[in-house]
Formats: C-alpha cells, sequence, structure tokens
C-alpha cells in the first residue's frame, strides 16, 4: 500500500471512497478532527501508517486528499523520499509534469520549500533540501469537477 497513484489514490486507496470503505480498509484512525475554518471537511489521521486523510461535506464525504510522510512511499516506482530536490523534479519531468512551481515558506529559524506539480494535483514539501511529506488529490475535468477513478463509477 505504499505506492502514489496520481489521480487515483494510494494503494487500494481509491479517491471517492466514502468513509465506511475507508474504515474497512484502514480500520479505525488515530484521530479525527474537523477543519476549524469551515465544517465541511473532516481530516483522519492513522499514525503508525503516517497518513492523513481529508473527507469534503460537498463531495458527499468522499475521499478527496491524501497526505503521506511515511520514508517508503513510492511515485513512479521510485522511493520518493530517496530524491534530492533536483531528482525530485527530474522525475516529474519525466512522467509528464510541466507546470512545476516551488515556494518557499519561512516558519521562524526553518524553512520549507513547497513543490506543486500541477498535472499531478500533487504537493511536496522538502525541508533542508530532503522531501518530508507529499499531499495529492483525484484529477479534475474543470475546476469544480472531480475526474473520480473509474472503477467507482462515481462520474
Amino acid at each position: 500500500m505504499k505506492h502514489i497513484l496520481p489521480g487515483e489514490g494510494f494503494g487500494s486507496l481509491r479517491f471517492g471512497m466514502n468513509r465506511f470503505q475507508v474504515r474497512a480498509a484502514l480500520g479505525e484512525p488515530d484521530e479525527i478532527e474537523r477543519d476549524e475554518e469551515s465544517e465541511d471537511l473532516e481530516y483522519w489521521h492513522y499514525d503508525e501508517l503516517d497518513l492523513s486523510l481529508t473527507f469534503d461535506e460537498l463531495e458527499e464525504w468522499r475521499l478527496t486528499t491524501i497526505v503521506s510522510a511515511d520514508d517508503e512511499i513510492e511515485l513512479f516506482g521510485v522511493l520518493i523520499k530517496a530524491l534530492n530536490r533536483e531528482e525530485l523534479l527530474d522525475i516529474l519531468k519525466k512522467h509528464g509534469a510541466s507546470e512545476i512551481h516551488t515556494e518557499v515558506v519561512e516558519s521562524g529559524e526553518e524553512s520549507l520549500e513547497i513543490v506543486e506539480a500541477e498535472e499531478f494535483e500533487m504537493l511536496i514539501w522538502l525541508e533542508g533540501g530532503a522531501i518530508t511529506e507529499v499531499q495529492w488529490g483525484p484529477y479534475f475535468s474543470d475546476e469544480d469537477t472531480i475526474n473520480w477513478p473509474a472503477e467507482l463509477n462515481l462520474n
């Protein structure tokens, strides 16, 4: 279950699964929290898996975002956390990312770099040049319409 599937999910998890399906696949989360700004997002945290999932009420409480900090996650068959910044950018470009944006965020004494690969609906965080976390979601056909994975038949 350590393979990032851009636009699709993570291992056996698929974007568009409801909370009951995710609970059946992963069990009870260690923590469930609601978004403080708006009550329409729910975050499930699985500490041992270094995994956080977001469910969106506007999408009938379906899985819309996955965040992983696991050291063994793979992207395109490569351990992503083993890559340095340049290798990351190269592999993203090699697999079709042409819209890559980077942003450096200063937080106290630390600085984080966020790499966004638009084609993959993916954000990757680097701290001190090392990848710490990856966030990704489903693909969209336009700004408001999600292309749910085909096997879920949600379109």
